[in-house]
Protein backbone atom coordinates (compact mmCIF):
# COMPACT_ATOMS: atom_id res chain seq x y z
CA UNK A 1 0.00 0.00 0.00
CA UNK A 2 1.66 3.30 -0.82
CA UNK A 3 1.22 6.50 0.99
CA UNK A 4 -1.37 7.87 -0.45
CA UNK A 5 -3.44 4.78 -0.03
CA UNK A 6 -2.43 4.73 3.07
CA UNK A 7 -3.17 7.62 4.66
CA UNK A 8 -6.74 7.35 2.86
CA UNK A 9 -7.05 4.58 5.00
CA UNK A 10 -6.33 6.04 7.97
CA UNK A 11 -8.85 8.75 7.80
CA UNK A 12 -11.42 6.37 6.77
CA UNK A 13 -10.65 4.54 9.47
CA UNK A 14 -10.04 7.43 11.67
CA UNK A 15 -13.78 8.70 10.95
CA UNK A 16 -15.33 4.91 11.48
CA UNK A 17 -13.78 5.05 15.40
CA UNK A 18 -14.86 8.65 15.60
CA UNK A 19 -18.26 7.86 15.04
CA UNK A 20 -18.40 4.66 17.12
CA UNK A 21 -16.98 6.59 20.13
CA UNK A 22 -19.24 9.63 19.77
CA UNK A 23 -23.10 7.40 19.45
CA UNK A 24 -22.28 4.05 20.00
CA UNK A 25 -23.79 4.26 23.75
CA UNK A 26 -27.17 4.99 22.02
CA UNK A 27 -27.81 1.39 21.01
CA UNK A 28 -28.44 1.19 24.64
CA UNK A 29 -31.11 3.72 24.59
CA UNK A 30 -34.72 2.45 24.02
CA UNK A 31 -37.52 3.95 21.34
CA UNK A 32 -37.96 7.65 22.90
CA UNK A 33 -41.66 7.46 21.46
CA UNK A 34 -41.28 10.71 19.70
CA UNK A 35 -42.61 9.38 16.65
CA UNK A 36 -41.04 6.17 16.98
CA UNK A 37 -44.24 4.49 17.94
CA UNK A 38 -45.89 5.47 14.98
CA UNK A 39 -43.23 4.96 12.75
CA UNK A 40 -41.59 1.54 14.30
CA UNK A 41 -42.83 0.37 17.60
CA UNK A 42 -46.77 0.36 17.26
CA UNK A 43 -46.62 0.17 13.50
CA UNK A 44 -47.98 -2.91 12.63
CA UNK A 45 -46.77 -2.62 8.89
CA UNK A 46 -43.29 -2.09 10.05
CA UNK A 47 -43.21 -4.84 12.69
CA UNK A 48 -44.70 -7.49 9.73
CA UNK A 49 -41.16 -6.53 7.91
CA UNK A 50 -40.97 -6.43 4.12
CA UNK A 51 -44.11 -8.04 2.61
CA UNK A 52 -45.96 -7.13 -0.47
CA UNK A 53 -48.67 -5.26 1.62
CA UNK A 54 -46.14 -3.30 3.42
CA UNK A 55 -44.11 -2.31 0.49
CA UNK A 56 -47.41 -1.29 -1.21
CA UNK A 57 -48.56 1.04 1.50
CA UNK A 58 -45.28 2.52 1.71
CA UNK A 59 -45.76 4.10 -1.63
CA UNK A 60 -48.93 4.64 -1.17
CA UNK A 61 -49.02 6.64 2.47
CA UNK A 62 -48.99 9.95 3.24
CA UNK A 63 -48.78 9.42 7.04
CA UNK A 64 -46.74 11.81 9.51
CA UNK A 65 -47.23 14.49 6.48
CA UNK A 66 -44.78 12.45 4.27
CA UNK A 67 -44.13 10.54 0.94
CA UNK A 68 -40.98 8.66 1.93
CA UNK A 69 -41.54 5.00 0.98
CA UNK A 70 -37.57 4.30 1.37
CA UNK A 71 -37.53 5.24 5.11
CA UNK A 72 -40.33 3.09 5.49
CA UNK A 73 -38.68 0.36 3.09
CA UNK A 74 -35.47 0.37 5.59
CA UNK A 75 -37.75 0.31 8.81
CA UNK A 76 -39.38 -2.42 7.34
CA UNK A 77 -36.31 -4.14 6.80
CA UNK A 78 -34.27 -3.31 10.01
CA UNK A 79 -37.85 -5.33 11.63
CA UNK A 80 -37.48 -8.71 8.97
CA UNK A 81 -33.87 -8.96 9.78
CA UNK A 82 -33.54 -8.37 13.90
CA UNK A 83 -37.26 -7.57 14.67
CA UNK A 84 -38.37 -4.18 16.66
CA UNK A 85 -34.82 -3.86 18.40
CA UNK A 86 -33.93 -0.89 19.34
CA UNK A 87 -30.19 -1.17 19.35
CA UNK A 88 -30.18 -2.64 15.88
CA UNK A 89 -32.23 0.42 14.57
CA UNK A 90 -29.86 2.44 16.46
CA UNK A 91 -26.90 0.91 14.78
CA UNK A 92 -28.67 1.00 11.38
CA UNK A 93 -28.83 4.89 11.79
CA UNK A 94 -25.39 5.34 13.41
CA UNK A 95 -23.26 3.34 9.92
CA UNK A 96 -25.42 5.64 7.93
CA UNK A 97 -23.91 8.46 9.76
CA UNK A 98 -20.71 6.83 9.65
CA UNK A 99 -20.48 6.23 5.65
CA UNK A 100 -21.95 9.34 4.99
CA UNK A 101 -18.81 10.70 6.54
CA UNK A 102 -16.92 8.50 4.37
CA UNK A 103 -18.71 9.65 1.21
CA UNK A 104 -18.41 13.52 1.84
CA UNK A 105 -14.36 13.27 2.80
CA UNK A 106 -14.21 11.02 -0.35
CA UNK A 107 -15.78 13.53 -2.07
CA UNK A 108 -14.39 16.41 -1.17
CA UNK A 109 -10.88 14.57 -1.65
CA UNK A 110 -11.96 14.12 -5.45
CA UNK A 111 -13.04 17.69 -6.00
CA UNK A 112 -10.37 19.37 -4.28
CA UNK A 113 -7.53 16.78 -4.07
CA UNK A 114 -7.06 18.49 -0.32
CA UNK A 115 -7.01 15.40 2.04
CA UNK A 116 -6.15 17.06 5.58
CA UNK A 117 -9.42 19.74 4.77
CA UNK A 118 -11.28 17.31 3.55
CA UNK A 119 -10.89 14.89 6.92
CA UNK A 120 -11.26 17.76 8.98
CA UNK A 121 -14.21 18.69 7.23
CA UNK A 122 -15.75 15.16 7.30
CA UNK A 123 -15.02 15.00 11.16
CA UNK A 124 -16.54 17.97 12.05
CA UNK A 125 -19.44 16.62 10.25
CA UNK A 126 -19.51 12.84 11.87
CA UNK A 127 -18.83 14.54 15.50
CA UNK A 128 -21.12 17.54 16.10
CA UNK A 129 -23.37 17.93 18.53
CA UNK A 130 -26.61 19.31 16.33
CA UNK A 131 -26.27 15.98 14.81
CA UNK A 132 -27.11 13.83 17.32
CA UNK A 133 -30.94 14.30 16.97
CA UNK A 134 -30.79 12.86 13.40
CA UNK A 135 -28.79 9.48 14.44
CA UNK A 136 -30.19 9.02 17.94
CA UNK A 137 -33.67 9.16 16.97
CA UNK A 138 -35.05 6.22 15.12
CA UNK A 139 -37.75 7.86 13.51
CA UNK A 140 -35.03 10.32 11.88
CA UNK A 141 -33.81 7.76 9.68
CA UNK A 142 -34.91 9.99 6.46
CA UNK A 143 -32.49 12.10 7.35
CA UNK A 144 -29.36 9.94 7.45
CA UNK A 145 -30.81 8.07 4.71
CA UNK A 146 -31.37 10.66 2.38
CA UNK A 147 -27.89 12.56 3.43
CA UNK A 148 -26.17 9.11 2.41
CA UNK A 149 -27.66 9.13 -0.71
CA UNK A 150 -27.52 13.12 -1.58
CA UNK A 151 -23.20 12.62 -1.15
CA UNK A 152 -23.49 9.49 -3.52
CA UNK A 153 -25.54 11.53 -5.72
CA UNK A 154 -22.54 14.49 -5.47
CA UNK A 155 -19.86 11.77 -5.98
CA UNK A 156 -21.20 10.45 -9.11
CA UNK A 157 -22.04 13.89 -10.39
CA UNK A 158 -18.27 14.39 -9.59
CA UNK A 159 -17.55 11.13 -11.84
CA UNK A 160 -20.34 13.06 -14.51
CA UNK A 161 -17.65 16.05 -14.54
CA UNK A 162 -14.68 14.37 -15.30
CA UNK A 163 -16.39 12.88 -18.47
CA UNK A 164 -19.37 14.81 -19.54
CA UNK A 165 -21.60 12.33 -21.24
CA UNK A 166 -25.40 12.61 -21.50
CA UNK A 167 -25.69 9.05 -19.71
CA UNK A 168 -23.14 9.44 -16.93
CA UNK A 169 -25.75 11.68 -15.11
CA UNK A 170 -28.34 8.88 -14.96
CA UNK A 171 -26.12 7.64 -12.02
CA UNK A 172 -26.57 11.10 -10.56
CA UNK A 173 -30.32 10.84 -10.82
CA UNK A 174 -30.79 7.47 -9.31
CA UNK A 175 -29.43 8.59 -5.81
CA UNK A 176 -31.37 11.63 -6.08
CA UNK A 177 -34.24 9.39 -6.59
CA UNK A 178 -33.64 7.03 -3.70
CA UNK A 179 -32.90 10.67 -1.33
CA UNK A 180 -35.80 12.29 -2.22
CA UNK A 181 -37.78 8.46 -1.85
CA UNK A 182 -36.13 9.12 1.97
CA UNK A 183 -36.67 12.83 2.63
CA UNK A 184 -37.84 15.88 0.05
CA UNK A 185 -34.94 17.74 2.22
CA UNK A 186 -33.22 16.79 -1.55
CA UNK A 187 -34.91 19.40 -2.93
CA UNK A 188 -32.19 21.71 -3.13
CA UNK A 189 -29.87 18.92 -4.63
CA UNK A 190 -29.91 20.58 -7.71
CA UNK A 191 -28.59 23.50 -6.68
CA UNK A 192 -26.05 21.88 -4.58
CA UNK A 193 -24.30 20.84 -7.96
CA UNK A 194 -24.71 24.40 -9.26
CA UNK A 195 -22.50 25.60 -5.74
CA UNK A 196 -20.10 22.70 -6.39
CA UNK A 197 -19.28 23.92 -10.35
CA UNK A 198 -18.50 27.30 -8.50
CA UNK A 199 -16.69 25.98 -6.45
CA UNK A 200 -14.20 23.91 -6.36
CA UNK A 201 -15.00 23.05 -9.99
CA UNK A 202 -14.90 26.15 -11.10
CA UNK A 203 -17.10 25.26 -14.30
CA UNK A 204 -19.04 28.71 -14.19
CA UNK A 205 -16.09 30.85 -15.52
CA UNK A 206 -17.85 31.89 -18.29
CA UNK A 207 -21.67 32.79 -19.66
CA UNK A 208 -21.72 30.12 -21.83
CA UNK A 209 -20.04 27.64 -19.24
CA UNK A 210 -22.97 28.86 -16.86
CA UNK A 211 -25.99 28.12 -19.48
CA UNK A 212 -24.22 25.03 -20.25
CA UNK A 213 -23.97 24.15 -16.06
CA UNK A 214 -27.93 24.85 -15.79
CA UNK A 215 -29.27 23.27 -18.94
CA UNK A 216 -28.11 19.98 -18.03
CA UNK A 217 -29.29 20.50 -14.32
CA UNK A 218 -32.96 20.73 -16.04
CA UNK A 219 -33.94 17.08 -15.17
CA UNK A 220 -32.66 17.33 -11.66
CA UNK A 221 -34.62 20.02 -11.70
CA UNK A 222 -37.70 18.12 -12.62
CA UNK A 223 -37.45 15.85 -10.60
CA UNK A 224 -36.72 18.12 -7.39
CA UNK A 225 -40.20 20.36 -8.15
CA UNK A 226 -42.76 16.97 -8.15
CA UNK A 227 -40.85 15.90 -4.99
CA UNK A 228 -41.27 19.37 -3.62
CA UNK A 229 -45.19 19.36 -4.60
CA UNK A 230 -45.24 15.72 -3.43
CA UNK A 231 -44.13 17.17 -0.17
CA UNK A 232 -46.19 19.89 0.18
CA UNK A 233 -49.48 17.77 -0.87
CA UNK A 234 -48.41 15.40 2.15
CA UNK A 235 -48.30 18.02 5.01
CA UNK A 236 -51.18 19.58 3.42
CA UNK A 237 -53.19 16.37 3.56
CA UNK A 238 -52.08 15.82 7.19
CA UNK A 239 -53.14 19.29 8.40
CA UNK A 240 -49.35 19.45 9.10
CA UNK A 241 -48.83 23.19 7.49
CA UNK A 242 -49.32 26.10 9.69
CA UNK A 243 -51.74 28.78 8.89
CA UNK A 244 -50.92 31.78 7.92
CA UNK A 245 -53.40 33.35 10.48
CA UNK A 246 -51.13 31.00 13.11
CA UNK A 247 -47.76 32.72 11.97
CA UNK A 248 -48.05 35.34 9.30
CA UNK A 249 -45.14 36.19 6.61
CA UNK A 250 -43.66 39.25 8.80
CA UNK A 251 -43.55 36.19 12.01
CA UNK A 252 -42.10 33.65 9.63
CA UNK A 253 -39.14 35.69 7.86
CA UNK A 254 -38.50 37.55 11.21
CA UNK A 255 -38.19 34.23 12.60
CA UNK A 256 -36.55 32.44 9.70
CA UNK A 257 -33.28 35.46 10.14
CA UNK A 258 -33.26 33.97 13.44
CA UNK A 259 -32.80 30.56 13.21
CA UNK A 260 -30.09 31.26 10.29
CA UNK A 261 -28.66 33.15 12.92
CA UNK A 262 -29.27 29.89 15.67
CA UNK A 263 -27.61 27.96 13.72
CA UNK A 264 -24.45 29.41 13.02
CA UNK A 265 -24.08 30.33 16.56
CA UNK A 266 -25.06 26.95 17.54
CA UNK A 267 -22.32 25.39 15.34
CA UNK A 268 -19.63 27.39 16.84
CA UNK A 269 -20.77 26.69 20.40
CA UNK A 270 -23.32 24.27 20.58
CA UNK A 271 -24.64 24.30 24.29
CA UNK A 272 -28.18 24.48 25.53
CA UNK A 273 -29.73 21.73 22.52
CA UNK A 274 -32.88 20.39 23.00
CA UNK A 275 -35.07 18.55 21.31
CA UNK A 276 -37.65 21.14 20.88
CA UNK A 277 -37.18 25.02 20.68
CA UNK A 278 -40.81 26.98 20.95
CA UNK A 279 -41.74 28.98 17.87
CA UNK A 280 -42.29 32.54 19.59
CA UNK A 281 -44.66 33.35 17.10
CA UNK A 282 -45.93 37.28 17.39
CA UNK A 283 -43.35 37.57 20.41
CA UNK A 284 -40.39 37.06 19.12
CA UNK A 285 -37.92 39.93 19.30
CA UNK A 286 -37.70 42.69 16.05
CA UNK A 287 -34.90 44.31 17.91
CA UNK A 288 -32.68 40.26 17.36
CA UNK A 289 -33.90 39.99 13.80
CA UNK A 290 -32.29 43.27 12.99
CA UNK A 291 -29.24 42.43 14.46
CA UNK A 292 -29.36 38.92 12.83
CA UNK A 293 -29.97 40.28 9.23
CA UNK A 294 -27.19 42.96 9.43
CA UNK A 295 -24.90 40.42 10.44
CA UNK A 296 -25.83 38.08 8.00
CA UNK A 297 -25.81 40.59 5.60
CA UNK A 298 -22.40 41.42 6.27
CA UNK A 299 -21.14 37.91 6.23
CA UNK A 300 -22.59 37.69 2.71
CA UNK A 301 -20.85 40.97 1.88
CA UNK A 302 -17.26 39.89 3.05
CA UNK A 303 -18.13 36.65 0.80
CA UNK A 304 -18.56 38.35 -2.38
CA UNK A 305 -15.87 40.19 -1.99
CA UNK A 306 -13.28 37.38 -1.26
CA UNK A 307 -15.24 35.15 -4.11
CA UNK A 308 -12.03 35.36 -6.29
CA UNK A 309 -9.29 35.03 -3.63
CA UNK A 310 -11.35 32.89 -1.53
CA UNK A 311 -14.30 31.17 -2.90
CA UNK A 312 -15.08 28.48 -0.73
CA UNK A 313 -16.23 31.10 1.98
CA UNK A 314 -19.50 32.14 -1.29
CA UNK A 315 -19.66 28.20 -1.36
CA UNK A 316 -19.89 27.41 1.81
CA UNK A 317 -22.58 30.23 2.67
CA UNK A 318 -24.63 29.52 -0.44
CA UNK A 319 -24.48 25.71 0.54
CA UNK A 320 -25.72 26.39 3.93
CA UNK A 321 -28.58 28.95 3.35
CA UNK A 322 -29.36 27.21 0.30
CA UNK A 323 -30.33 23.93 1.63
CA UNK A 324 -31.63 25.25 5.05
CA UNK A 325 -34.60 27.03 2.66
CA UNK A 326 -37.01 23.92 2.45
CA UNK A 327 -36.96 23.92 6.95
CA UNK A 328 -36.68 27.91 7.51
CA UNK A 329 -39.83 28.23 8.47
CA UNK A 330 -41.49 29.49 5.19
CA UNK A 331 -43.37 26.97 4.78
CA UNK A 332 -43.97 26.03 8.57
CA UNK A 333 -44.47 22.59 9.64
CA UNK A 334 -44.88 22.46 13.30
CA UNK A 335 -45.11 24.65 16.25
CA UNK A 336 -40.82 24.99 16.59
CA UNK A 337 -38.48 27.19 15.83
CA UNK A 338 -35.84 25.41 14.74
CA UNK A 339 -34.49 21.51 14.95
CA UNK A 340 -30.61 20.34 15.63
CA UNK A 341 -32.32 17.71 12.63
CA UNK A 342 -32.68 20.67 10.46
CA UNK A 343 -28.94 21.21 10.11
CA UNK A 344 -27.76 18.06 9.19
CA UNK A 345 -27.26 19.21 5.83
CA UNK A 346 -27.03 23.11 5.98
CA UNK A 347 -23.67 22.69 8.28
CA UNK A 348 -21.60 20.63 5.61
CA UNK A 349 -21.10 24.76 4.15
CA UNK A 350 -20.30 25.81 7.69
CA UNK A 351 -17.73 22.71 7.79
CA UNK A 352 -16.00 23.40 4.42
CA UNK A 353 -15.77 27.13 5.54
CA UNK A 354 -13.58 26.03 8.44
CA UNK A 355 -11.74 23.33 6.99
CA UNK A 356 -10.27 25.42 4.26
CA UNK A 357 -10.12 28.49 6.31
CA UNK A 358 -7.53 26.58 8.14
CA UNK A 359 -6.08 25.45 5.81
CA UNK A 360 -5.30 28.50 4.14
CA UNK A 361 -4.53 30.38 8.06
CA UNK A 362 -1.67 27.62 7.75
CA UNK A 363 -0.62 27.92 4.00
CA UNK A 364 -0.10 32.12 5.04
CA UNK A 365 1.30 31.19 8.53
CA UNK A 366 3.89 28.26 7.95
CA UNK A 367 5.43 29.14 11.45
CA UNK A 368 1.67 28.47 13.09
CA UNK A 369 1.17 25.57 11.27
CA UNK A 370 1.51 22.76 14.07
CA UNK A 371 -1.00 25.24 16.03
CA UNK A 372 -3.65 25.60 13.34
CA UNK A 373 -3.63 21.61 13.29
CA UNK A 374 -3.81 21.14 16.62
CA UNK A 375 -6.51 23.65 17.44
CA UNK A 376 -8.01 21.44 14.53
CA UNK A 377 -7.40 18.63 16.53
CA UNK A 378 -8.93 20.35 19.78
CA UNK A 379 -12.31 21.64 18.27
CA UNK A 380 -12.99 17.97 17.09
CA UNK A 381 -12.33 16.24 20.16
CA UNK A 382 -14.44 19.31 21.89
CA UNK A 383 -17.06 18.68 19.80
CA UNK A 384 -17.09 15.01 19.77
CA UNK A 385 -17.43 14.80 23.87
CA UNK A 386 -20.12 17.30 23.48
CA UNK A 387 -22.15 15.05 21.11
CA UNK A 388 -20.98 11.90 23.00
CA UNK A 389 -23.07 13.74 26.48
CA UNK A 390 -25.72 15.18 24.23
CA UNK A 391 -26.13 11.47 22.70
CA UNK A 392 -26.33 10.39 26.01
CA UNK A 393 -29.91 12.25 26.86
CA UNK A 394 -31.28 10.30 24.33
CA UNK A 395 -31.84 7.12 26.81
CA UNK A 396 -35.29 7.57 27.08
CA UNK A 397 -38.40 9.95 26.96
CA UNK A 398 -37.46 10.81 30.64
CA UNK A 399 -34.11 11.85 29.98
CA UNK A 400 -34.62 13.49 26.94
CA UNK A 401 -37.57 15.42 28.48
CA UNK A 402 -35.90 16.42 32.01
CA UNK A 403 -33.06 17.48 30.00
CA UNK A 404 -34.82 19.73 27.30
CA UNK A 405 -37.21 21.13 29.97
CA UNK A 406 -34.06 22.47 32.00
CA UNK A 407 -31.98 24.48 28.96
CA UNK A 408 -35.58 24.97 27.27
CA UNK A 409 -38.48 24.57 28.92
CA UNK A 410 -41.59 24.69 26.59
CA UNK A 411 -44.83 22.90 26.65
CA UNK A 412 -43.83 20.00 24.51
CA UNK A 413 -41.33 19.03 27.08
CA UNK A 414 -43.66 19.49 30.35
CA UNK A 415 -46.03 16.96 27.98
CA UNK A 416 -43.47 14.29 27.06
CA UNK A 417 -42.57 14.22 31.19
CA UNK A 418 -45.95 14.05 32.58
CA UNK A 419 -46.75 11.54 29.38
CA UNK A 420 -43.54 9.17 30.80
CA UNK A 421 -45.03 9.69 34.56
CA UNK A 422 -48.73 8.43 33.54
CA UNK A 423 -46.38 5.69 31.86
CA UNK A 424 -44.55 4.78 34.79
CA UNK A 425 -48.28 4.95 36.91
CA UNK A 426 -47.67 8.32 38.66
CA UNK A 427 -50.87 10.03 37.58
CA UNK A 428 -50.74 13.19 40.02
CA UNK A 429 -47.32 14.06 38.71
CA UNK A 430 -48.34 13.36 35.25
CA UNK A 431 -51.24 15.97 35.96
CA UNK A 432 -48.77 18.33 37.36
CA UNK A 433 -46.57 18.08 34.38
CA UNK A 434 -49.45 18.55 31.76
CA UNK A 435 -50.93 21.37 33.69
CA UNK A 436 -47.49 23.43 33.49
CA UNK A 437 -47.46 22.43 29.69
CA UNK A 438 -51.06 23.73 29.37
CA UNK A 439 -50.28 27.26 31.45
CA UNK A 440 -47.15 27.63 28.76
CA UNK A 441 -49.62 26.85 25.89
CA UNK A 442 -53.18 26.85 26.52
CA UNK A 443 -54.49 26.15 23.04
CA UNK A 444 -52.22 23.35 22.18
CA UNK A 445 -54.22 20.11 21.08
CA UNK A 446 -51.72 17.90 21.65
CA UNK A 447 -51.11 18.78 25.57
CA UNK A 448 -55.68 19.09 25.78
CA UNK A 449 -55.27 15.23 24.56
CA UNK A 450 -52.87 14.04 26.65
CA UNK A 451 -54.63 15.42 30.03
CA UNK A 452 -57.62 14.06 28.41
CA UNK A 453 -55.64 10.77 28.09
CA UNK A 454 -54.23 10.61 31.79
CA UNK A 455 -58.51 11.76 33.15
CA UNK A 456 -59.43 8.99 30.89
CA UNK A 457 -56.67 6.47 33.15
CA UNK A 458 -58.11 8.04 36.37
CA UNK A 459 -61.72 6.88 35.33
CA UNK A 460 -62.52 11.04 35.46
CA UNK A 461 -64.89 10.15 32.46
CA UNK A 462 -66.35 14.19 32.39
CA UNK A 463 -62.84 15.87 32.01
CA UNK A 464 -61.04 13.14 30.02
CA UNK A 465 -64.12 14.31 27.35
CA UNK A 466 -64.26 17.68 27.67
CA UNK A 467 -60.23 17.73 27.32
CA UNK A 468 -60.70 15.53 24.25
CA UNK A 469 -63.24 17.13 22.91
CA UNK A 470 -61.38 20.66 23.26
CA UNK A 471 -58.61 18.70 21.35
CA UNK A 472 -60.39 17.79 18.29
CA UNK A 473 -62.31 21.25 18.70
CA UNK A 474 -58.85 22.88 18.12
CA UNK A 475 -56.79 19.68 15.64
CA UNK A 476 -59.54 18.27 13.66
CA UNK A 477 -57.06 17.18 11.02
CA UNK A 478 -55.21 14.73 14.19
CA UNK A 479 -57.68 12.01 13.91
CA UNK A 480 -56.10 10.39 17.55
CA UNK A 481 -58.14 13.20 19.12
CA UNK A 482 -61.51 12.39 17.21
CA UNK A 483 -60.73 8.97 17.75
CA UNK A 484 -60.19 9.02 20.91
CA UNK A 485 -63.12 10.76 21.90
CA UNK A 486 -65.20 8.59 19.87
CA UNK A 487 -63.87 5.30 21.71
CA UNK A 488 -64.60 7.23 25.14
CA UNK A 489 -67.89 7.62 23.99
CA UNK A 490 -68.66 3.74 23.16
CA UNK A 491 -67.48 2.91 26.38
CA UNK A 492 -69.87 5.11 27.76
CA UNK A 493 -72.42 4.14 26.33
CA UNK A 494 -73.29 7.04 24.24
CA UNK A 495 -73.02 6.13 20.69
CA UNK A 496 -75.39 8.76 18.89
CA UNK A 497 -72.79 11.02 19.91
CA UNK A 498 -69.25 9.24 18.77
CA UNK A 499 -70.61 9.08 15.59
CA UNK A 500 -69.89 12.22 13.60
CA UNK A 501 -66.21 12.64 15.17
CA UNK A 502 -65.57 9.18 14.24
CA UNK A 503 -66.93 9.83 10.42
CA UNK A 504 -64.52 12.59 10.57
CA UNK A 505 -61.94 11.09 11.67
CA UNK A 506 -62.09 8.81 8.47
CA UNK A 507 -62.62 11.56 6.57
CA UNK A 508 -59.57 13.07 7.26
CA UNK A 509 -57.44 9.74 7.39
CA UNK A 510 -58.93 6.92 5.54
CA UNK A 511 -55.84 4.80 6.11
CA UNK A 512 -56.02 5.07 9.76
CA UNK A 513 -57.01 1.78 11.33
CA UNK A 514 -58.38 2.35 14.94
CA UNK A 515 -60.47 5.25 13.74
CA UNK A 516 -62.29 2.52 11.53
CA UNK A 517 -62.27 -0.61 13.87
CA UNK A 518 -63.75 2.11 16.63
CA UNK A 519 -66.78 3.41 14.25
CA UNK A 520 -67.68 0.22 13.06
CA UNK A 521 -68.13 -0.99 16.83
CA UNK A 522 -70.65 1.77 17.43
CA UNK A 523 -72.61 1.26 14.25
CA UNK A 524 -72.88 -2.51 15.58
CA UNK A 525 -74.12 -1.07 18.76
CA UNK A 526 -76.36 1.05 16.74
CA UNK A 527 -77.69 -1.58 14.89
CA UNK A 528 -76.45 -0.17 11.69
CA UNK A 529 -74.85 -4.05 10.65
CA UNK A 530 -74.57 -3.02 6.76
CA UNK A 531 -72.46 0.47 7.43
CA UNK A 532 -70.67 -1.54 10.37
CA UNK A 533 -69.03 -3.61 7.93
CA UNK A 534 -67.28 -1.82 5.44
CA UNK A 535 -65.35 -0.04 8.20
CA UNK A 536 -64.78 -3.52 9.65
CA UNK A 537 -63.04 -4.94 6.81
CA UNK A 538 -61.07 -1.94 6.18
CA UNK A 539 -60.17 -2.07 10.25
CA UNK A 540 -58.85 -5.70 10.02
CA UNK A 541 -57.32 -4.56 6.27
CA UNK A 542 -55.37 -1.92 7.41
CA UNK A 543 -54.07 -3.71 11.30
CA UNK A 544 -54.96 -7.46 10.41
CA UNK A 545 -54.17 -7.50 14.49
CA UNK A 546 -57.37 -5.94 15.37
CA UNK A 547 -59.06 -9.18 16.99
CA UNK A 548 -62.04 -7.09 18.16
CA UNK A 549 -62.82 -5.99 14.32
CA UNK A 550 -62.43 -9.35 13.39
CA UNK A 551 -64.51 -10.82 16.10
CA UNK A 552 -67.16 -8.47 15.15
CA UNK A 553 -66.92 -9.03 11.63
CA UNK A 554 -67.34 -12.89 12.45
CA UNK A 555 -70.69 -12.22 14.20
CA UNK A 556 -72.44 -10.11 11.61
CA UNK A 557 -71.39 -13.00 9.43
CA UNK A 558 -73.79 -15.26 11.45
CA UNK A 559 -77.29 -14.04 10.34
CA UNK A 560 -76.55 -10.50 11.09
CA UNK A 561 -76.97 -10.54 14.55
CA UNK A 562 -75.66 -7.89 16.90
CA UNK A 563 -72.24 -8.96 18.33
CA UNK A 564 -72.64 -9.48 21.98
Amino acid sequence: MNHRNGALACVILGLCALTLAVFWPVTDAGFVNLDDDEYVASNPRVAAGLTAAGVSWAFSTTMKGNWHPLTWLSLMLDAQLFGLDPARMHQVNILLHAASGVVLFLLMRGLTGALWRSALAAALFVAHPLHVESVAWVSERKDVLSTFFWLLGLGAYLHYVRRPRPLRLLPVAIPLALGLMAKPMLVTFPFTLLILDFWPLGRLRNDKGGRACLIEKIPFFALALAAAALAVFAQGRAGALATLEAFPWPVRLGNALLASGWYLRKAIWPTGLAYFYPHPGAALSWVHVAITGVLLAAGAVVAVNLRRRRPFIAAGLLWYFVTLLPVIGLLQVGMQATADRYSYVPLIGVFLIAAWGAGESALSHPALRHVFGAAALAWVAALAATAGVQAGHWRNRRSLASHAARVAPSAVAFMDLGITAQSEGASEAALGYLRRARDLEPSNALVLYNLGWVHERRQEWVAALEYYRQAALRAPRDVTNATSLGALLLNLGRYPEAVPWLEEAVRFAPEYDRAHSVLGAVLVRLGEFRQAEPHLVAAVRLNPGDSEARRLLERLGKNNEPPR
